[in-house]
């Protein structure tokens, strides 16, 4: 189905939903930004502490790196999934009111 033939057949909004659906999106892109820049930015810290802190033994090195990556692993999921909740939430609210 064409563009123009689905938005016919949907009942119009008011521009008060429109305003608020182009809100969401602009607070998705903004959410998604945010991440990727944490991310980036955590992972260059953390590359800097493993450097420094990484034994001098090559077995006990290994376990190093495996444990940070266990450790940073689910706190970086963990942030990623509230910011999706939060969006979840705001676009509940938005077309549930």
């Amino acid at each position: 189905m064409s563009w123009k033939e689905a938005h016919s057949k949907l009942k119009p909004v008011s521009i008060f939903r429109h305003i608020g659906h182009i809100n969401l999106q602009i607070l998705e892109l903004l959410m998604k930004s945010f991440t990727l820049i944490v991310a980036l930015f955590l992972s260059f810290i953390l590359t800097n502490i493993v450097k420094l802190y990484t034994p001098k033994d090559k077995l006990l090195a290994v376990w190093y790196y495996i444990i940070i990556f266990v450790i940073s692993l689910p706190i970086f999921a963990l942030f990623v999934m509230s910011l999706e909740h939060h969006l979840s939430l705001k676009t509940y609210t938005l077309y549930n009111v």
